[in-house]
């Protein structure tokens, strides 16, 4: 429990603040610093802690820092707790109080850099009292196991336990390059690609067919993949060098289909677009920071998305003149 008493068992809220930010910062003194207290306050704070909790939290021997198991097993408890009283303290704060507390947000490796990096940087200057995180991967974080905050995904939510906001769509072509184009089977038809090879992205299992929607709607299209990868940036680059027919995400390639390296194929067909959405716990949908984030991710994505991504008050978009075959 949270108290004022220094007797054994009882732990006062400042001391866990010292802890997490000790082992943020890797450095006592640092931490010290950092919440505008003396270092000798710091260490008579640490030594409160450890008394009350009966073991000892930081190694520091010559200088070096560093968590005892326990501090380790302590430490996740510590600034889940303190991120909550911190949601606890704003949301009976008046709306225009400053931001507070830390914000983690997870994405996709090159959707994230691209497209949300640079918004959340934006967010992250106008809250200059909210430590905020960025975790790029190709690895889904679990939201309900208190990996993130927020998530950005492109395409299926995961669990239904998750609260979605839908953002923007994302649209994908099927493409290559004109030198492979020139060398390749005449690519007339969808049962045509069942002749070429594929640059696939995705790993692990192989994809054995596409979905392409044409007039009648729908269709299953066998393929064989004989290049894949997890990252959409490197299976542009792919498609570009020759390596065969891609279905691309036109956000991450929109330059090359710009400047010719890649041409649209079967115009008359497309490939099923995806949802981008940013997905959190119910529990979390209480924290100011990721209320105003979101609020954030919308409004911007409303003003003018990545060309490529279709905003949620537009109904398509254009392909630059020269893209299709």
């Amino acid at each position: 429990m949270v108290s004022n008493s220094t007797t054994r068992g009882h732990v006062e809220l400042t001391d866990l603040r010292l802890l997490a930010k000790a082992a943020e910062l890797g450095s006592l003194a640092k931490s010290a610093r950092a919440l505008g207290i003396e270092k000798a306050a710091a260490t008579r704070r640490l030594q409160r802690l450890e008394s009350a909790l009966g073991c000892k939290l930081i190694h520091r021997q010559g200088g070096r820092f560093a968590l005892t198991e326990e501090g380790r097993a302590l430490l996740p408890h510590a600034q889940r707790g303190i991120s909550a009283l911190d949601d606890g303290f704003a949301s009976i704060m008046a709306p225009d109080a400053p931001l507070t507390g830390t914000l983690r947000v997870a994405a996709p490796h090159t959707y994230g850099r691209r497209t949300i990096s640079p918004l959340l940087l934006a967010f992250a200057a106008k809250n200059p009292d909210l430590v905020v995180e960025l975790k790029l991967g190709s690895e889904r974080v679990d939201i309900l196991a208190d990996e993130a905050d927020l998530a950005i995904r492109i395409g299926e939510i995961g669990s239904e336990s998750l609260v979605a906001r839908k953002l923007a769509v994302e649209r994908f072509l099927l493409c290559a390059s004109p030198a492979y184009i020139s060398s390749a089977p005449p690519l007339l038809t969808p049962d045509d690609l069942i002749n070429h090879r594929i640059v696939d992205l995705r790993v692990g299992v192989a994809r054995t067919h596409i979905e392409l929607i044409g007039k009648k709607g729908p269709r299953q299209v066998r393929v064989k993949p004989s290049f894949r990868c997890n990252d959409p940036e490197m299976v542009i680059s792919a498609a570009c060098a020759g390596l065969g027919v891609a279905v691309a995400p036109y956000s991450i390639g929109v330059e090359e289909f710009s400047d010719g390296s890649l041409v649209r194929l079967l115009p008359e067909w497309e490939v099923p677009s995806r949802d981008v959405s940013a997905v959190y716990a119910p529990k979390r949908g209480q924290s100011r920071a990721l209320r105003a984030f979101l609020d954030h991710l919308v409004e911007a994505m409303r003003q003018g998305p990545l060309p490529g991504v279709i905003g949620l008050h537009q109904s398509t978009f254009s392909i630059p003149t020269g893209s299709d075959t």
